[in-house]
C-alpha cells in the first residue's frame, strides 16, 4: 500500500483544513505509540508555528508522507529560504527528525495530548533506551 501524497493532495488538505477549520487522518504507524497507535485515527487543526509549544502533537508533511509527531522544541535555526523551524519526534524512536520547516507544517493533532509527566517520562524513557 502507497501512502505517499502529491503536493496538489497536500494542498487540497489544507484548504479543507482553513475551510472546515478541522479534518481527521488515519495513522500508518507506530511512532507515537502508546499515545496514538497504528490505525488511530487523530482530529487535526490548523496552527501557527507560534502557538506550538513542546508536547504539541502535530502532522508534517516530509518526504511526500505525512508524519505525526511530538513538538520537542522551536528550532534557533533557519532553512536556506529563512523560515522558521521546530524540532519533533516520534514517541517511541530514538532520534529527533530532521528539523521541520514551518511550511511543512499540516495542522496540529487536538484529538490527543500528552501530559507533562507522561512527556517527562517518555524523555527519560528514551534516554535510558539510548544508553542500552
Amino acid at each position: 500500500m502507497n501512502h505517499r501524497f502529491e503536493y496538489s493532495q497536500i494542498a487540497d488538505l489544507r484548504k479543507n483544513l482553513a475551510i472546515t477549520g478541522h479534518t481527521t487522518i488515519q495513522l500508518m504507524s507506530g511512532s507515537m505509540s502508546p499515545v496514538l497507535k497504528t490505525g488511530d485515527t487523530a482530529t487535526i487543526e490548523p496552527v501557527a508555528i507560534d502557538d506550538l509549544v513542546m508536547r504539541d502533537i502535530i502532522v508534517f508533511w516530509s518526504d511526500d508522507k505525512l508524519i505525526c509527531h511530538v513538538v520537542w522544541a522551536h528550532s534557533t535555526m533557519r532553512s536556506a529560504s529563512g523560515e522558521r523551524m521546530i524540532v519533533t519526534r516520534g514517541l517511541a524512536s530514538l532520534h529527533f527528525d530532521y528539523p521541520v520547516r514551518e511550511s511543512e507544517i499540516i495542522g496540529r493533532v487536538k484529538s490527543h495530548r500528552i501530559g507533562a509527566l507522561a512527556f517527562l517520562w517518555y524523555q527519560i524513557l528514551n534516554k535510558f533506551r539510548l544508553k542500552r
